[in-house]
């Protein structure tokens, strides 16, 4: 029988992949055999999703740095 693997803070779970939608909803986030977080549980919690919005904003940022850096090398590349 397979089995997902889901955390919420110091608590991992191994669940059917039925209980899937209730666990997310609890706040439980699915995690692969490493332990790195493959699927993000929603929160409905104003601050933690402030947070999760500011990580997201500060990815973004990182990667528009990085197309631009990109962009440039390639510029150079073609001259």
């Amino acid at each position: 029988m397979e089995k997902i693997t889901v955390q919420r803070a110091n608590v991992v779970l191994d669940i059917s992949p039925e209980d899937k939608k209730f666990y997310m909803s609890q706040g439980y986030s699915v995690i692969d055999e490493k332990g790195k977080v493959i699927e993000e549980a929603m929160s409905n919690d104003v601050a933690t999703l402030q947070n999760q919005v500011a990580h997201l904003k500060e990815k973004l940022a990182k990667a528009e740095e990085t197309i631009a850096e990109l962009s440039k090398a390639k510029r150079r590349i073609k001259e």
